[in-house]
């Protein structure tokens, strides 16, 4: 004979030798025969029925028309719904037997009967809904693990390597070079080995990397970003040409804004003595 669910048997001996058997259930019930003990669980497993903790499986649409016959607020969810409905005092028979032919189950039996009919439906369906999400769960890490993925990784890892990353990471931002960002100049580079289109600029991984006479100065997530702070950097040595000064001066000195070739462009203090100068009788 089958044991009810969750119950379990001890085998004893008396002093004289016989042997007997002692049932238990999950909830700490104990039993003298197996009769007994299934006795006990049916009794044990309606009690647990009319409890209605199962009322919040059903779908608002079963709940809500028994909510609004005892005179309770019919918005909310599931959870909200089967609470009311426990704390209002539960279910009548006649509701319970309207649920069970709601829900295409036998609606003849005792209430307590019939209450634990409708709760083994809903375990039955929630258990087959559970089942294939599991099976799914279990599938998804065994893919992952199986030879032909890891294969399938590898090769994916080795065909973009960090080599191959930065080169055509170097190559879009050398697509994109600008010769003005900022109000500054950038250096433009002519150098082969330097895809990045910048002088003191280089690709490092996913970022770009610029130093100025041996100075670091720092990595930023654009080229045009480093190249400007190379700029900089040479501006505050004083080895930038500003053309803007420049012009002023030819302004100043003929009235009309003067073009400056790039190898006569003037350093800052070869500026200031221009300014300066600017009106003399060439003394």
């Amino acid at each position: 004979a089958t044991l009810p669910p969750g119950w379990s048997v001890e085998q004893r001996t008396t002093s004289s030798e016989r042997t007997y058997a002692i049932y238990h259930s999950p909830a700490g019930l104990r039993a003298a025969s197996l009769t007994d003990a299934w006795r006990k669980h049916d009794a044990e497993a309606e009690a647990e029925a009319l409890t209605l903790n199962w009322l919040d499986r059903l779908p608002p649409r079963r709940l809500k028309p028994l909510c609004e016959e005892k005179g309770l607020p019919t918005y909310g969810n599931s959870e909200a719904l089967a609470r009311r409905l426990r704390e209002s005092g539960g279910l009548s028979v006649s509701q319970l037997k309207a649920l069970c032919e709601a829900e295409g189950l036998v609606k003849q039996g005792t209430k307590a009967e019939i209450a634990r009919r409708l709760r083994d439906k809903l375990r039955r369906e929630a258990g087959a809904t559970a089942a294939p999400e599991a099976a799914c769960a279990t599938a998804a890490p065994e893919a992952a693990s199986s030879p032909s993925a890891s294969a399938s990784g590898k090769g994916t890892k080795q065909s973009h390597d960090a080599s191959s990353f930065r080169e055509a990471l170097a190559a879009e931002a050398a697509a994109a070079v600008v010769p003005e960002a900022e109000g500054l100049r950038l250096h433009l580079s002519s150098r082969s080995d330097n895809r990045t289109g910048y002088v003191g600029v280089f690709a490092r991984g996913p970022r770009f990397e610029v130093s100025h006479r041996r100075v670091y100065l720092g990595h930023f997530d654009t080229a045009v970003e480093a190249a400007v702070a190379y700029a900089r950097a040479v501006a505050a040595a004083g080895q930038e040409p500003v053309a803007a000064c420049a012009r002023a001066v030819g302004q100043a000195g003929s009235g009309e804004e003067a073009e400056l070739e790039p190898t006569a462009a003037l350093r800052a203090d070869e500026i200031v003595t221009a300014i300066v100068c600017d009106g003399c009788d060439g003394d």
